[in-house]
């Protein structure tokens, strides 16, 4: 009953503690401004309770991996760093073989630089103009791998017209590029001007057509030129292997009576045949590098491009003079 009474007697004013807990007048209240807020606890079991608490989330942290070991991300990243140094060493080398003229080595090494990913990443063929040494080395492909021994030896006292004979035949060969390892440039640099196009929003200081496209010309350009100064020194040998050396001409007196030397104007009609021939050859070259720059620089982005535009006018007096 009394509690009954303190109940209703407390009914009166709801803001009450025992009211709102609903804990009789009899009976003491926690502290800590109870109900309203959390009972206060003693040091004793606020210890406890810690750590009980601290065991708990210790067991279940311990059944999960929530983080990779220091151990592995750092076994990662000395990966990478060897993988960085081999790709500066490999690069290294290749240089290396290409100046000692070792082309089929450096060929090999730049194969193994183009494969190699550092940090998932491959090699940037545009960045320090690592995009030209591709075509350096095609042009190399089909040619002689090795350098021949000079003639500088030769005597002084030789006939000058057989002295010419030897060294026209044979002269020191540095690894004269081949018409197989210009069309694989070629190709190449084409792949490139497909696969890295200039826009109105690339940036200019990024390797495009617009860089690319020079260099195409400027091969193809050296191609035709070279194809045509082997394909006269040919025919420059084949006059010189073809003339009769000095010691064996005909005396004047007998000239008549030696027919066969007479054959010697037909030789040389024929040869200025052949010399006219490879010119025309070049001429028909050089009309198909122009009209292929033409198309180019008919519009933009390459109609405002300087070196295009004297490049096209050199291409015109190229011809004129042939």
């Amino acid at each position: 009953d009394s509690d009954d009474d303190a109940r209703s007697s407390g009914a009166l004013s709801k803001k009450d503690p025992h009211y709102v807990a609903g804990y009789s007048r009899n009976k003491p209240l926690p502290g800590g401004n109870f109900p309203h807020a959390a009972a206060s606890l003693t040091t004793s079991e606020y210890d406890v309770r810690s750590q009980t608490k601290t065991r708990v989330i210790e067991e279940e942290l311990a059944k999960l991996k929530l983080f990779v070991p220091k151990s592995v991300l750092s076994s990662e990243t000395h990966s990478t760093s060897l993988k960085a140094r081999h790709v500066n060493n490999l690069t290294a080398i290749m240089h290396r073989c290409m100046l000692e003229g070792d082309w089929q080595r450096a060929k090999r090494a730049w194969s193994i630089l183009l494969r190699i990913e550092v940090g998932g990443h491959g090699m940037d063929i545009r960045a320090h103009g690592r995009w030209t040494i591709g075509a350096e080395l095609l042009m190399r492909t089909g040619g002689n791998s090795k350098q021949e021994p000079t003639t500088a030896g030769l005597s002084e006292s030789m006939d000058d017209q057989q002295g010419e004979a030897d060294r026209c035949g044979q002269q020191r060969q540095v690894q004269e590029f081949t018409e197989e390892g210009f069309k694989l440039a070629r190709d190449y640099y084409e792949r490139l001007i497909l696969q890295f196009p200039h826009t109105q929003h690339t940036q200019h200081s990024l390797v495009t057509a617009r860089v690319i496209y020079p260099a195409l010309f400027n091969i193809w350009v050296y191609q035709v030129q070279d194809s045509s100064e082997r394909a006269r020194r040919a025919v420059q040998r084949e006059m010189i292997a073809s003339s009769p050396p000095h010691s064996e001409r005909p005396h004047p007196s007998k000239r008549d009576e030696t027919p066969p030397w007479r054959s010697l104007a037909s030789t040389a009609a024929r040869n200025k045949k052949a010399l006219r021939a490879v010119t025309t050859r070049e001429l028909d070259q050089a009309s198909q590098i122009d009209q292929r720059l033409s198309d180019v620089v008919s519009g933009p982005p390459f109609d405002t491009n300087v070196y295009l535009r004297r490049l096209q006018g050199n291409i015109c007096v190229w011809m004129a003079n042939l």
